[in-house]
C-alpha cells in the first residue's frame, strides 16, 4: 500500500484504504465492475475522502483508453452523487509515461480534463514507468516537467491533486501545486509500473541504503559511513540517523529504514514547498544546485558509488525544472 506524504504533514491512511480494499474485489473482473456498488460500499467505510476508480492510459493521449479514461472521470461525479455520499471524491488518472512525452496531445488533454462541467474535488495522479526498477523513465526531463505542470494545471483550476507513487520528486510536484505525495513501504512500491501485477519471479533483498536529503537520491549503509568525513552534510540530522549508528547495530532494520526514508522525504517537502509557485520552485532549484555541488565534492574525493547512488537524477531533474519554469511563464 502507498504511504502518503501531505506537503503540511501527514495525510490520513484512511483516505485510500476505501479504494483499496474495493479494489481488491472488484478490480480484476474486467466488465463485471460497476461503480454503482463500488460507491454504495466505500460510503460504509470510515473514510475521509473517496477515490474513483480509472483505466490505465497505457501509450498515449491520442488514444481510445484515453477517451475512456476521460469518460470515466466524466460520469464519476454524476454516479458518486447518487449514492448521497458527501465526502470528496477524487478521480484516479494513471498514465504512462510515453504519452507526457507528446507536448500538443498532453495539452489537449489537460484542456478536456479541466472544462469538465461535472467536477470531482480532485486527482489521484499516477505516472506509469515502464518497469519499477526504471527509474530513468521518470527522471527523464519530459516526464519530470509534464507531471509538475499536470499538477499546476489541474491545481489552478480548483482541483486537489494527490500524486501516487511520486517518492523524491513528491516535493518538486509539491512546488507545483500538488497537495500530496506518496511512496510506499518497499523499493518496488516507489515507482509504480503495470508489471508489479504479473507474478514475481522472486529475488533477493534489496540493499538497505539511507535517503540523503542532500544528494536527493538514497545511498547504501557503507556508502554513507564513507561519506561522512568529507561531506558530512550528506546525514539529514534527524532523528532516524540514529537508527544507522554502528554503535547500536551493524546495519539497520529494513522497518526503520522505511521509516527513516519517510521523515526524510517529510523534512524535504517542507523545507521545498511554499504556497507561492515561483518561491517553490526556486527552492527546488536551489536543493538541486547544493546536490550538484555535494556530488561534485565526492568526486574530487576519489570515492566511487554504487550505480543507484550516482547523480543521473541530477540533470534530468534540472532540465525538467526549467522547462517547466518555461513553459509554465515563472
Amino acid at each position: 500500500m502507498d504511504f502518503h506524504l501531505h506537503f503540511r504533514g501527514l495525510v490520513p491512511a484512511d483516505v485510500f484504504d476505501g479504494y483499496l480494499m474495493t479494489q481488491e474485489r472488484y478490480g480484476n473482473k474486467g466488465r463485471q465492475f460497476k461503480p454503482q456498488c463500488y460507491f454504495r460500499e466505500v460510503a460504509d467505510l470510515e473514510v475521509t475522502a473517496v477515490l474513483a476508480p480509472n483505466i490505465y492510459i497505457s501509450q498515449s493521449f491520442d488514444s481510445r483508453e484515453a477517451v475512456i479514461a476521460k469518460n470515466f472521470v466524466r460520469q464519476a461525479r454524476e454516479i458518486y452523487d447518487k449514492s448521497g455520499n458527501k465526502r470528496p471524491l477524487f478521480a484516479s488518472l494513471i498514465i504512462c509515461r510515453e504519452a507526457l512525452q507528446d507536448r500538443k496531445e498532453f495539452e489537449d488533454f489537460i484542456n478536456d480534463i479541466t472544462m469538465l462541467e461535472t467536477r470531482p474535488d480532485g486527482f489521484y495522479l499516477i505516472i506509469a514507468s515502464r518497469a519499477s526498477e526504471a527509474l530513468s523513465d521518470i527522471y527523464h526531463t519530459d516526464v519530470v516537467a509534464n507531471w509538475m505542470m499536470l499538477n499546476l494545471a489541474l491545481s489552478i483550476n480548483g482541483f486537489e491533486v494527490i500524486n501516487g507513487y511520486s517518492d523524491l520528486l513528491t516535493p518538486f510536484l509539491g512546488a507545483a501545486g500538488g497537495v500530496a505525495g506518496a511512496t510506499g513501504w518497499w523499493s518496488n512500491l516507489r515507482v509504480f509500473s503495470i508489471d508489479r501485477f504479473f507474478p514475481s519471479v522472486g529475488g533477493r533483498l534489496p540493499i538497505i541504503r539511507y535517503l540523503s536529503k542532500l544528494l536527493l537520491n538514497r545511498i547504501t549503509f557503507s556508502e554513507k559511513e564513507a561519506l561522512i568525513p568529507f561531506v558530512p552534510d550528506v546525514l539529514n540530522q534527524l532523528p532516524h540517523d540514529q537508527d544507522y549508528d554502528l554503535k547500536h547495530s551493524p546495519e539497520p532494520e529494513r522497518s526503520r529504514e522505511v521509516l527513516q526514508s519517510w521523515e526524510a522525504l517529510k523534512s524535504l517537502i517542507e523545507e521545498l514547498s511554499d504556497n507561492d509557485v515561483a518561491r517553490g520552485l526556486e527552492n527546488c532549484f536551489q536543493a538541486i544546485s547544493r546536490a550538484e555541488q555535494a556530488y561534485s565534492e565526492i568526486a574530487s574525493f576519489g570515492i566511487v558509488l554504487d550505480q543507484k547512488s550516482r547523480d543521473e537524477h541530477i540533470l534530468p531533474l534540472l532540465n525538467g525544472l526549467r522547462q517547466f519554469k518555461d513553459r509554465a511563464e515563472l
